[in-house]
């Protein structure tokens, strides 16, 4: 089978979220014997429409587009295949998601006339921000149809919010505020009806990582195309039973800065606990090192930051930790949730969407009733004054079902040969 995937860039020139969930699936094709193309965008133009290979993997790039978010959605026009030079005549197309492509390459990519999967992953087809956490301002989603006047309310009310001091008074005295609002209602003015178009022209079947997620989705996106709902799966490892420190509690945070994976939670919960529990509590965070450091948990000697990591070194990361933190405002599904389980760390995790798909609350894990620092600071409270509540906690870890990268594919793949036969 040949299988072109479309993801925003290479694994490693982003180490994060979809690039590594399409290199884990190129990977796996390979190791199947199946031909595989990786399709990303530059904005080098010295690689436009160039394949190269490397581990079997052939990689191709196509020009991007600057400012996706406004720019990316457009009604179809004319347009050909002919600049696109593949190595190969594709059996099916798997995008996993467009980001800084124009979006009259999907309509290119329709031409070719084989089978496109859509894997929805994130909602940056129906939200500038891509994560719908900024209009509410107690955190809560956007549970509304999205329209342009609210989106462009929204986004002219944070880049207002987002200027400096001086900035936001020559932001005011300018009117700047309402005229980003004209502007960019009309640019979203027909971003979900173009989204839908997709929906209902490009894509033969779509994929979702959860239910919940699924059922979100569908408050905004047109259900008339085939769905299925594939968790995704991770590299299993085995490892030999860990060994526990009763006195100190080893905790780890893997979201960085990023607002939406909860650092304003991480950040007031844990200045409040490390004050609290000096002699008991040692941490690590990874990701944003430089943003990071400068917050109020610097002052900790117990704590340690770190860049993000590279994927390949999970293991040596987790085997370390007691408990993993996850306190997203919005997440789609949350792999390193699993990621925590299978190395026997206890998840204590927002109830994003999927959470409770893996999670049974304060059985082999903690979901927070609310996301805020005080609930953070209970489940964190009660994981160090009750060993017996995080024995029992640990023992259900060890026997929850987690999917595998390999039963994740052979699912996706049951849906390649649905459509391949029909070629």
């Amino acid at each position: 089978m040949n299988i072109i995937y479309i993801v925003q860039a290479n694994s490693w020139n982003l180490n994060a979220g979809t690039p590594i969930i399409a290199n884990q699936y190129a990977s796996i094709a390979k190791n199947q014997s199946f031909n595989v193309c990786l399709l990303t965008p530059t904005q080098n133009r010295n690689y436009y429409y160039k394949t190269f290979k490397k581990n079997n993997i052939f990689y191709h790039y196509v020009p991007s587009i600057k400012e996706w978010t406004l720019n990316g959605f457009e009604v179809e026009k004319d347009c050909d295949v002919n600049n696109l030079k593949l190595p190969f005549n594709p059996d099916i197309i798997h995008i996993i998601d467009w980001l800084h492509f124009d979006s009259q390459f999907l309509y290119s990519l329709k031409n070719l006339q084989v089978p496109i999967i859509r894997h929805y992953c994130a909602f940056e087809d129906f939200c500038y921000f891509v994560h719908p956490i900024y209009k509410n301002h107690d955190n809560s989603l956007c549970k509304f149809h999205l329209n342009a006047e609210t989106c462009s309310n929204c986004i002219s009310e944070n880049i207002f919010k987002n200027h400096k001091f001086l900035k936001k008074i020559k932001s005011f005295l300018m009117n700047e505020k309402q005229k980003n609002f004209k502007k960019f209602k009309i640019k979203l003015h027909d971003r979900i009806k173009i989204a839908n178009l997709h929906i209902e022209n490009i894509y033969d079947h779509i994929i979702f990582p959860s239910k919940t997620f699924a059922e979100f989705f569908f408050i905004h996106g047109k259900k008339i195309k085939p769905y299925s709902v594939i968790p995704h799966g991770i590299k299993k490892h085995l490892i030999s039973e860990k060994k526990y420190n009763s006195e100190i509690l080893n905790v780890i945070y893997t979201g960085g800065y990023a607002y939406r994976k909860g650092w304003p939670i991480i950040e007031k919960a844990f200045t409040y606990l490390l004050k609290k529990y000096p002699n008991k509590i040692k941490m690590k965070i990874y990701g944003d090192k430089k943003k990071v450091i400068k917050s109020n948990l610097a002052k900790f000697n117990n704590i340690e930051f770190f860049d993000h990591f590279n994927h390949d070194d999970l293991k040596n990361i987790l085997t370390w930790a007691d408990v993993g933190l996850l306190p997203s405002f919005f997440e789609t599904y949350g792999t390193i949730i699993r990621e925590y389980l299978n190395f026997k760390v206890i998840p204590i995790t927002s109830n994003f969407f999927g959470a409770n798909e893996i999670i049974n609350n304060n059985k082999n894990g903690i979901i927070l009733e609310k996301n805020v620092p005080e609930n953070l600071i209970s489940a964190v409270e009660k994981i160090i004054n009750n060993f017996g509540f995080t024995d029992e906690l640990r023992k259900n870890i060890s026997s929850t079902k987690i999917i595998s990268d390999v039963e994740e594919f052979d699912k996706i793949n049951d849906i390649y040969k649905l459509y391949k036969k029909k070629i």
